[in-house]
């Protein structure tokens, strides 16, 4: 499995559990739609480019996140070590961690 089957998995699993689905009257940002994306991205990641799936995924995560179904951070700590085994096992070097600034201006490395 790709690390974008895994995670279109877990999102669509997380909206098909009981959630007030704030954008249901906007048809591309639906809990509907979004357990549509999830489906495709399953069906075809494989035949799809890599970024396409991604472009695909990071709308899904910003939309639970936004709704607040999705913890930043926690998310950043669940996926990076997953993207990084995948981009390995492609021959992909790894991009490197960025750093940016704390609430008091101090730089930090995410």
């Amino acid at each position: 499995m790709s690390a974008h089957t895994v995670l279109a998995d877990r999102y669509r699993r997380l909206l098909w559990a009981q959630h007030v689905d704030p954008f249901v009257t906007q048809r591309e940002m639906c809990h509907d739609h979004l357990i549509w994306m999830c489906e495709k991205i399953i069906e075809n990641s494989w035949d799809w480019p890599y970024d396409k799936t991604g472009r695909w995924i990071g709308f899904i995560q910003g939309i639970l996140a936004a709704q607040g179904l999705l913890n930043i951070q926690a998310e950043r700590d669940f996926t990076r070590p997953m993207f990084h085994e995948e981009y390995e096992r492609r021959g992909v070097r790894p991009p490197q961690t960025l750093n940016r600034r704390n609430d008091d201006g101090k730089m930090k490395k995410t």
